[in-house]
This record gives structure tokens, C-alpha cells and sequence, in this order.
């Protein structure tokens, strides 16, 4: 697999262990990757272009110079990349696992702690190439076929004989059951009701037996699902290693 890569990381030493730990990942594996580094969010945002072509953003949550309003920190960041519509990965390098709870707005995929060391980091990656090796859902509605891809999805909702998919562009309507396609989904997708399959990377939150989620629609999740929902989005959302 090819990845662009782009890295926000003030600290020139940690910029550079992390950048020869993914290529050592990437010869080992395979991949072939491209990394950017900037040493601010404002120099990332005065080349733009980066944000269109990027797969994973590497973002430090605590910039040396966050002190100052002006200066972004690395949740400012994803928060930005979100609001220009950047859909790809976002991983986390923090020295503080209490900032891990503030991902879920921006939907990160992975958090590190720093020091980055290599093992963490090839974990971290082999998760994210399994995710994206089967990306998208095959739609069948007897008259079209088309691939949605899965980080589009954010839930199923069961209408009678038939299935809602809602994405973050548009509703298909599948003439198929709950059953028959979580079969087919890979482990980001959880059933929370008999109606509903919701994508663990749109949850913004879970509130008692309420799932927000990124397009501001909530779910309610079935008593008898409570339990493995919560377990499975706290396994997912904070995926420390």
C-alpha cells in the first residue's frame, strides 16, 4: 500500500525518530510512504494542498509553544483538518493519556505515547493497513453497484424489509437485513439495536444509552447491547499500546 503522510511535531529530534521508525515499518512490510513534517499547525495550513492528499496525519498534542492563544495545539489541529473535510486518519502523540478522551470529537484512530518507540508505532500501523486493506462496502440495489467506502459510513438503520445507509454524503436504500450485512463489515462496525449498526469512527460519545454521533444524529442503544457496545467502543477509541 503507498501512504502520504504528513507530521506535526515542534520537537526536531521526535520528528525524526518517528519518521525512520515508519520507514523501517514500511521496508519491513512492504508499503511505500511519503512523510511531510511541519513544525506547526499554522505552517501546515500554509500549504493546504497537503490536506488533500494526505492519508494519516501524525499530530502532537502538546506544542512546545501552545502557551500562546495564537499558537494551535494538536487537537486545535484535528479539529481544523476535520472542518476542511479531511476523512483520513489521524494518530495522537501525546506524553499524557489524559488528552486520550478528547480524540472522540475528531474520530482519532490511534494515540502513542512519547517517546514514540518502534513496536507501539508497528502495531499502530499494522492495525491501520488492515483497516484500509478491504475499504469499502459493496452497494447492490439490482440497478447500480458502487463501492462506499467504509470511513464514509456511519450507520445502518433496519426500515421493514429493507436497510437505510447513511453516509456522510448521502442515504442508499439496500433491500437486505441487519444479519445478512454485518456479516460483511469489518470490526469498526457495531451493532447497538436490532435497527441499528452504527461505525465505532463516528461516535462522538456514548451517554448512558446514547450514541451521538459526527453528523450530530443520535441512537439509542437496545438494553441487551449496552454492555458490548460499551466494552467495543472503549476498545477501539482508546487503542493505547
Amino acid at each position: 500500500m503507498i501512504f502520504e503522510i504528513a507530521i506535526v511535531e515542534d520537537q526536531a529530534t521526535a520528528s525524526e525518530t518517528l519518521t525512520d521508525h515508519l520507514d523501517t515499518w514500511a521496508k519491513e512490510r512492504g508499503h511505500q510512504i511519503s512523510c511531510h513534517v511541519y513544525s506547526s499547525g499554522e505552517k501546515l495550513f500554509a500549504t493546504e494542498d497537503i490536506i488533500k492528499k494526505a492519508d494519516i496525519f501524525f499530530l502532537d498534542i502538546r506544542l512546545s509553544l501552545e502557551d500562546d492563544p495564537a499558537i494551535m495545539n494538536g487537537i486545535q489541529i484535528a479539529q481544523n483538518l476535520r472542518n476542511k473535510g479531511f476523512d483520513g486518519e489521524i494518530i495522537f502523540l501525546t506524553a499524557f493519556t489524559e488528552y486520550v478522551f478528547q480524540g472522540y470529537e475528531v474520530r482519532a484512530f490511534h494515540y502513542l505515547l512519547k517517546p514514540v518507540s518502534f513496536e507501539p508505532l508497528m502495531r499502530c500501523m499494522d492495525a491501520l493497513t488492515k483497516d484500509h486493506s478491504n475499504q469499502c462496502y459493496i452497494f447492490n440495489d439490482y440497478k447500480t453497484t458502487l463501492q462506499i467506502p467504509y470511513n464514509e459510513i456511519i450507520c445502518f438503520t433496519s426500515l421493514k424489509h429493507s436497510v437505510d445507509i447513511l453516509t456522510t454524503k448521502d442515504i442508499f436504500k439496500q433491500r437486505s437485513t441487519l444479519n445478512t450485512i454485518a456479516g460483511y463489515l469489518p470490526d469498526c462496525f457495531i451493532r447497538c439495536h436490532r435497527s441499528n449498526i452504527v461505525n465505532m469512527k463516528h461516535i462522538y460519545k456514548i451517554e448512558g444509552t446514547t450514541i451521538s454521533l459526527s453528523n450530530h444524529l443520535t441512537l439509542q442503544i437496545g438494553r441487551s447491547y449496552l454492555n458490548d457496545v460499551r466494552k467495543a467502543f472503549m476498545a477501539f477509541a482508546v487503542r493505547m499500546r
